[in-house]
C-alpha cells in the first residue's frame, strides 16, 4: 500500500506524550489504523482490536482485568464494541493503577457515546474532550449535540464528588486535497502571503480535474491505488456500516431502511434539510428521519452546517444544511457511474466538496471548525461563515471558472454582526488567486 502522510501524525504523537488517554475517531475506512501504524513512536505501541471476538468477550466480561492484563503504551481499536471499557480505563487511570498512554480508536464519533449515556460533555477544556462515565442504563437511541470549548486542559476533572477523566477526542476524516497533493496543511485564512505559500505547495487542477476528484472521492484505498473498483469500495463501506455499526446505535434501525434513507439523504447534500421530503421518499416518519440524520453524524459520514446567529443578527432560518465528508460516497449513492455524468449534480457536489474541504482542513489541524451559513427572508445567502475569535470570514462558492460579478454583494448582510468581518472570498474553479478592488479574494478550490 502506498501510504500518504496525514497531517494528524504530529498532533497525535504530541497528544499521546501529554495525555494518558486520547481517542482517534472517524468514518470507517478513513485510514485511522493505518495512520497509527505509520506515526513515529506510536507505531511501536502494543495493539489490540475488539473486532476479535475473543478479546471483545474478555473485555466485556471483566473490563478491569482485561485492561490490567495489557501492557501500555497500548492502542485499543474498535472501542465502540465495548464502550464500558472507556469508563473503566478512566477509573484505573484516575486511581493511578494504570498510567498509559492509551490510544482508543473508534468508528463512532463522541456524540454517539454521549447519546448512549456513556459520556458527558466536558466544556471546561479547549479541544474536543469528553468525560466518560458509567452507562446510565438508558440504551434508547437519542439525539445528542456537543459543545466543546473552554480554557483548562487538565485531563483529570472533578464531576460532583467523583473524579473522572476528560479524554481528548481527535477527529480523522478521509484524505484532504492537501494530503493528496503531498503538501503541509496550515489553518485556512485570508492572509495573502499564506494563501500564496499554500498555492505554491499544492498541485493545481482544472475544472475537469475537480470533477474527477468529486466523483472519485477521497477514500485512502481509492486515492492510493490499492483499489480501482470504486463501487466495490463504497459497497464495502456501506456493508460494514449496516451490518456492524447500526446495531450498536439501535437494534430498531433496519439495514435496508437505512440504505434507502442514506440514498435519499445524498440528494440533499449541500442543501437545507427537507425532513418531510426524505420521509416521503423512504416511508419513514419524520422523527425516524430526523434521528437517522443524526446517525450520519454519529458514523462520521456527514456533518451539519447551522445558520449563524449571534444575538445581533436576526436568524431567519433554523434549518441546517447537510454535507458529506466524502463527495465520492455521495456521488455513488446518487447513482453516478461516470465522472462525465456528474452534470445534473455538479453545482450541488461542488458546494459540498468545498465546504467539506474547509471542515476537513480544520479537523486535520486538530481544530474544531466553526462553520456556519447565513440566509435572510429574501433568500439572500452567504454560503459559509468561518467564525474566528475576533472576526468572521464570509465565503461564497461558485462552480464556474469565470464567476459573474456581484456574487459577494451579500457579505453586507453581516455588517451588523457582533464581530467584524473580513472582506471575504469567493471559492470557484478559477486557476489563480485574485483580489478585487474591495479586497475580496477569488480563490481556486484546489488551495483550500
Amino acid at each position: 500500500m502506498n501510504y500518504i502522510h496525514r497531517n494528524l501524525e504530529d498532533i497525535i504523537e504530541d497528544a499521546a506524550t501529554k495525555q494518558p488517554v486520547i481517542m482517534l475517531y472517524g468514518q470507517r475506512m478513513s485510514g485511522k489504523s493505518t495512520l497509527l501504524k505509520n506515526t513515529g513512536s506510536v507505531s511501536r505501541y502494543n495493539y489490540v482490536s475488539l473486532r476479535e471476538i475473543s478479546d471483545r468477550a474478555e473485555a466485556a466480561q471483566d473490563a478491569a482485568a482485561f485492561l490490567l492484563s495489557k501492557r501500555a503504551p497500548l492502542i485499543i481499536d474498535d472501542i465502540q464494541y465495548v464502550p464500558t471499557l472507556i469508563s473503566e480505563l478512566a477509573k484505573l487511570i484516575s486511581s493511578d493503577k494504570l498510567r498509559g498512554p492509551y490510544i482508543l480508536v473508534s468508528s463512532m464519533t463522541p456524540a454517539f457515546y454521549y447519546a448512549k449515556g456513556y459520556a458527558d460533555t466536558d466544556t471546561s477544556v479547549k479541544q474536543a474532550y469528553f468525560t466518560f462515565t458509567e452507562n446510565t442504563e438508558d440504551n434508547n437511541f437519542k439525539v445528542g449535540k456537543t459543545a466543546l470549548q473552554g480554557e483548562d486542559s487538565d485531563s483529570v476533572k472533578q464531576t460532583g464528588n467523583t473524579e473522572s477523566l476528560a479524554i481528548p477526542c481527535i477527529c480523522m476524516n478521509t484524505l484532504t486535497q492537501c494530503e493528496i497533493s503531498g503538501g503541509r496543511l496550515t489553518t485556512f485564512s485570508l492572509d495573502e502571503s499564506k494563501l500564496r505559500r499554500r498555492a505554491a505547495s499544492r498541485k493545481s487542477f482544472d475544472a475537469r480535474g475537480i470533477t474527477k476528484r468529486m466523483y472519485r472521492g477521497s477514500m485512502p484505498v481509492l486515492v492510493c491505488g490499492d483499489s480501482n473498483d470504486r463501487a466495490a469500495v463504497y459497497n464495502e463501506l456501506l456493508t460494514r456500516i449496516t451490518e456492524q455499526d447500526l446495531r450498536l446505535i439501535s437494534e430498531a434501525i433496519e439495514p435496508l431502511s437505512f440504505y434507502s434513507f442514506i440514498k435519499s439523504a445524498a440528494k440533499q447534500c449541500g442543501m437545507m434539510l427537507n425532513i418531510s421530503k426524505t420521509a416521503e421518499e423512504t416511508g419513514l416518519n419524520q422523527k425516524q428521519t430526523k434521528d437517522l440524520y443524526a446517525v450520519l453524524e454519529y458514523l462520521g459520514i456527514a456533518f451539519m452546517l447551522y445558520p449563524y446567529s449571534d444575538g445581533k443578527l436576526t436568524r431567519l432560518v433554523k434549518t441546517p444544511k447537510l454535507y458529506f465528508y466524502d463527495t465520492g460516497l455521495a456521488a455513488f449513492l446518487l447513482g453516478i457511474k461516470d465522472a462525465n455524468a456528474i452534470a445534473p449534480y455538479s453545482e450541488q457536489l461542488f458546494n459540498n466538496y468545498t465546504v467539506s474541504e474547509l471542515a476537513k482542513s480544520f479537523l486535520a489541524g486538530g481544530v474544531e471548525p466553526r462553520l456556519y451559513y447565513y440566509r435572510n427572508k429574501d433568500a439572500k445567502e452567504i454560503n459559509v461563515i468561518i467564525e474566528e475569535a475576533d472576526r468572521l470570514i464570509p465565503i461564497n462558492i461558485n462552480d464556474t471558472e469565470i464567476p459573474a460579478a456581484g456574487l459577494c454583494e451579500n457579505f453586507s448582510l453581516i455588517d451588523k454582526a457582533r464581530l467584524p468581518h473580513d472582506a471575504g472570498a469567493l471559492i470557484c474553479m478559477c486557476s489563480n488567486i485574485d483580489v478585487d478592488s474591495n479586497g475580496i479574494y477569488k480563490l481556486p478550490l484546489w488551495i483550500i
